[in-house]
């Protein structure tokens, strides 16, 4: 946009709009100036409440309306959890009777499944958790749609077939780019009727192999290794929150989502290692019900089901 037009549209002066251009560019914005005017490459963190709950309003979509962006925390679902107790001072307006995003520039405490870790340097993923009130269908249900609209987010924005690997992961170009972790906890008394659930996501966007701890080199990803291009976070956050609310607001059918996760998986005939019930099991899958877990066929061809709920895959392929 020219900066004639920018002046006609916000109805100031030129210097005025200089010094707005300025102010953008030392809060972190990325701005590339050309003979035909200027563009607005990134969007840096702090201005991202207030352009994800406008857009929201405009669109009439829940989620965003409330959101919460901190420059660090220890996570972003602990925010949640925070929140949910009353314990947290970002106390939102509208209190915690509507959805809630909460986003975090870096985490020094983000969790994975299990005893996993989130490791990303700050600027170089989108760390979010989305808090929702709502009568319970169930964790593994929000799971399976949070990794979906992951999918759904990814192929829109890059035009490549993004992969769910049960229960939680996210694949671009075969290496992890996302990962989902849903915590769930009944309501107050009052509202016994109703369950609080904080889906995590931590989304890799700008990460290079070396930024990776060396365990996790072989198999992790980002958009940037995946399409060789540098992404800006907000819009795929915006795009992320269209698919989340559709998906998980507008809560879609079990089936529904459980078959549309299942033809983006190529997990079948996969080897794996997966810990199961306290025990350890390596074998090939022979099917996977998303909603409730996968059936491992050892090398002495016996079949093992392993749930969604007690498992979770080490190692795979």
């Amino acid at each position: 946009m020219s900066l004639d037009q920018l002046s006609r549209q916000l109805g100031a002066s030129l210097d005025r709009v200089r010094q707005l251009l300025t102010e953008l560019s030392t809060s972190g914005c990325r701005l590339e100036m050309t003979p035909a005017g200027v563009h607005l490459e990134t969007v840096s963190w702090p201005w991202w409440r207030a352009i994800l709950e406008r857009r929201s309003a405009q669109r009439g979509r829940q989620l965003g309306r409330h959101t919460l962006v901190f420059a660090q925390t220890t996570s972003t679902n602990d925010i949640c959890r925070q929140l949910a107790l009353g314990l947290a001072a970002s106390r939102p307006a509208a209190g915690l009777t509507e959805p809630l995003v909460v986003l975090a520039d870096w985490q020094s405490a983000g969790r994975g499944r299990g005893t996993n870790r989130w490791v990303a340097k700050a600027g170089q993923s989108i760390l979010m958790s989305v808090w929702l009130p709502c009568r319970p269908p169930d964790a593994q249900r929000l799971t399976l749609a949070a990794g979906l609209a992951c999918a759904r987010c990814l192929e829109a924005l890059t035009g490549q077939n993004a992969e769910l690997q049960w229960p939680n992961d996210v694949l671009l170009s075969g290496r992890k780019v996302a990962g989902i972790l849903c915590e769930t906890r009944p309501a107050a008394a009052a509202e016994k009727a109703l369950y609080h659930y904080t889906i995590g996501i931590g989304l890799n966007v700008a990460q290079q192999p070396l930024d990776f701890p060396p365990e996790l080199r072989v198999g992790a990803g980002s958009l940037l290794m995946a399409t060789g291009r540098h992404w800006s976070r907000l819009p795929i956050i915006d795009e992320l929150l269209d698919q989340l609310e559709r998906l998980c607001v507008q809560l879609v059918s079990p089936e529904e989502i459980a078959a549309a996760w299942k033809s983006r998986c190529a997990m079948l005939a996969d080897k794996v290692t997966i810990h199961c019930a306290g025990r350890s099991l390596t074998g090939r899958v022979a099917d996977i019900d998303p909603l409730r877990g996968l059936v491992l066929r050892d090398a002495q061809g016996h079949c093992h089901f392993c749930s969604a709920e007690q498992s979770h895959i080490t190692q795979a392929g």
